[in-house]
């Protein structure tokens, strides 16, 4: 795996693939944060991700994509049949220092009231198993490096 690391400017179930968040650049408005997932148990997945975080609001901003996913896949959250398990092909920063098992792993990483990595991750896969993310949320808990950021299977 590869940590997500922060820039500035700006698994818990079924894991396919991880990666510790790495910071790439920071300044005090904003933070950027990328990693490189790698495959976990032989799932042939791969990702990559990049979060920004606006330092005053606590906006979260984020971008990805997986490649190896399980073809032709809709979620439920947009109309379809799949990602009805815990976590369903969720994308996810988690509150853990490792990306070793579930333990290390920790729960999703907020500081609010509500969870707002419950509904994110991707909501289709193509015919070749790959699939895009964003999400834009705000929560008082910004500071993600080095935590584990998790793309979840159907």
């Amino acid at each position: 795996f590869s940590p997500l690391q922060p820039m500035r400017s700006a698994m818990i179930y079924h894991a396919f693939a991880l990666a510790l968040l790495q910071c790439l650049c920071s300044t005090s408005a904003s933070t950027v944060y990328t990693a490189t997932l790698t495959e976990l148990d032989g799932s042939g997945v791969s990702a990559s991700v990049t979060i920004f975080v606006d330092n005053a609001t606590g906006q979260v901003r984020g971008v990805g994509s997986a490649t190896g996913l399980e073809a032709d896949l809709t979620s439920t959250l947009v109309g379809g049949a799949n990602c009805t398990a815990l976590n369903g092909c969720g994308a996810h920063v988690h509150s853990g220092s490792a990306c070793t098992n579930t333990t290390t792993q920790g729960g999703h990483y907020y500081n609010g009231t509500t969870d707002p990595w419950a509904s994110i991750g991707y909501m289709s896969t193509t015919s070749a198993g790959v699939a895009s993310f964003t999400f834009i949320f705000t929560d008082p808990a910004t500071d993600m490096s080095g935590k584990p950021f998790i793309v979840h299977n159907n």
